[in-house]
This record gives C-alpha cells, structure tokens and sequence, in this order.
C-alpha cells in the first residue's frame, strides 16, 4: 500500500504542475462566469428572434402575407382573424402550462443533464490521457525500469490511477462549485436547479463519475503500455475513445438517445452508464432506484475490467520494440 501511495503523490505533484491542466482549469472557469453573466442580463425574447434565420424570417413573412391575401380574397378581414388566432393560442397555451406544471422544468433539466455530460466526458477524458502519455513516457525513458524493480506493476498502475483520480475530482468540484456559485451570485440558481434533487443528483454525479474514470483510467493505462513512443499513443488508446465516445455522441445528439435499445445500453452497460445514466437521471428519464442499480452494474464490472487491463500492462510494460497487438497479449502466457 505504500508503494501505491508514493506513486499516486507523485502523479498528483506532477500533473498538478501541469500547465495544460492548470490553464485548462481556469478557462473551463472563466467561461462559467461569463456564461452566467451573459445569461444574467440576456434578453431572452430578443435573443430567440436573433437565432432565427435570414431565410425563416422570409419564409415567416411570406407566409403571414399568403394568409392575408387568401382571407382578403374570400371577404375576410385578416386582422381581426390573427387577433382572435393569437388569443386563442395563449388560451390554449396557458392551459397546457396548467395541464403540464413541470414543461418549463424538464426543458431545464435536460440541458443540466447535457451539460453533467459534456463535463464527465471532457473530464475523464482529460486525466485518462494524461495517464496514458505518462505511461508512454515513463516506458520510453526506462524510468519504469527502475519503478518495478521495488513494486509490482499492478501497484504503479493503481498509484498512477488513484493519483490522477484525486486530480480530475478535484477539477470537477472546483467547476461544479464555481457553476452552482455563478449561478447563485448572478441570481439564475431558481431557473437553473428547479426540480433538480442536488443531494442525490451529486451523489449519482460523483459515483458514476468514479465508477467511469477507474474503468477507463486502467484501459487507457492498459493500451497506452503496448507502446514504446509517446508518438504512439493516440493510435493505442483510439480503441478506448471509440467506447467513450458513444454515450458522448448520444448525448450530444439527442435523437439516438431516443432509440430504445441504444437507451437501455447506455443507461445499463458498463463503460457506457457512467455517462449514458448520468445524464438521463439528471434529465429525469432514470428515477433514483433505477440509476442505483446501473451504477451497481458498473461496480460489480469494475473488477473484471481492472483484470482485464491489468494483464495487458503486465505483459506489455516492459516489453520494447513495435507496438504490441493487444489479441497477442492476451493470448501470452
């Protein structure tokens, strides 16, 4: 255990040092701020017109004057039909609001959901990369040599894990602290959590995102290891950001979120939960017992791919030469 520790404080006083890590920190930040600032004073009636194309504001406007003419054509007096139009639409919008209380609140919750989501992706893959180009250095300057002449390979690789564990928690706590802050301080907090449970919805947050970054932090490790040259490591690793990429992308595109089986896989298979079921909790697709039981999922996987990644850098961290297939690895003895 104390090989373990000394790794993980080393990584931690490394990476912590980073310059990218550190300017990438406070630019994620920066941005919060301004975003909150902006929204504070955003005028949103305008704001939606200005979204509006060139082309759909003819379009609108063509259509508005093929009406007017069509009524005028048969007698009737276009005016007084929109005015009747535009009060019966509020009628019946005010009545959908009364029918739907939670409408305005769901359209909130869903970007909540989208932004957690973005977040857990940038961060995992972040410090997952940082892993791997350490791993890469580390091998191609023989320093590992010399590492496991006192530790096992499983203890470098679970120091290095659990050091770079502590840095993306601590990168995810500064930028959900400066979001729940700038929204509290710029008066957005009632719009921004309305009927969002924080206590558990942070809790699911952190455990999904733990549960995630080990899993992919050992693979990353893993493939990172069947190089010699930090040159090589985005070729090693692009199998890892394929998985990843997948709960990403149904993020970002809602419309595959929306496929039923594609939904049941990220919201239950591990390596795509940890995104997949955070998001559609915190956009309330998932209630509290059923995102419990996608993270125990992922849980109870996590051994098998921590197994599964520590045999690969096992047998290929010492290894020289080209870059190591990972089938041949497993195959080894």
């Amino acid at each position: 255990m104390r090989n373990v520790l000394l790794i993980a404080k080393r990584e931690m006083l490394v990476k912590m040092r980073n310059r990218a890590y550190i300017f990438g920190t406070l630019a994620v930040v920066a941005a919060i701020l301004i975003l909150a600032f902006i929204s504070s004073r955003a005028d949103m009636e305008n704001a939606s017109t200005a979204m509006i194309t060139e082309s759909v504001k003819k379009q609108m406007e063509l259509q508005a004057q093929a009406e007017e003419e069509v009524m005028a054509l048969h007698g009737l007096n276009a005016s007084e039909i929109n005015a009747q139009i535009t009060l019966r639409f509020q009628e019946l919008w005010e009545i959908y609001e009364t029918e739907n209380p939670d409408s305005g609140v769901l359209v909130v919750r869903y970007w909540i959901g989208f932004g957690v989501g973005v977040l857990l992706f940038m961060s995992i893959t972040l410090t997952g990369s940082m892993i791997a180009i350490g791993v890469a250095e580390e091998k191609s300057s023989r320093i590992v040599e010399i590492l496991l002449s006192s530790m096992t390979s499983f203890q470098l690789m679970v120091g290095k894990i659990i050091g770079m564990a502590v840095i993306g928690l601590t990168q995810i706590v500064i930028i959900l602290a400066t979001g729940y802050f700038a929204a509290r301080g710029f008066g957005l907090i009632g719009d921004v959590f309305a009927g969002v449970n924080l206590g558990s919805a942070i809790w699911i947050a952190l455990g999904f995102f733990l549960v995630g970054y080990l899993s992919y932090a050992t693979l990353y490790a893993a493939f990172a290891a069947t190089v010699s040259r930090t040159e090589e490591v985005n070729a090693a690793i692009a199998p890892v950001m394929y998985i990843l990429l997948i709960p990403y992308l149904a993020v970002v595109i809602p419309v595959f979120g929306n496929i039923a089986p594609l939904r049941f896989v990220l919201d239950y298979v591990p390596l795509f939960s940890p995104i997949g079921a955070t998001v559609h909790y915190f956009q309330g697709g998932l209630d509290l017992l059923q995102a419990l039981l996608s993270l125990a999922i992922s849980l109870a996987a996590l051994p098998l791919i921590m197994l599964l990644a520590s045999r690969i850098y096992r047998r290929s961290i010492l290894a020289t030469g080209a870059r190591q297939k990972i089938i041949t690895i497993l195959r080894g003895n």
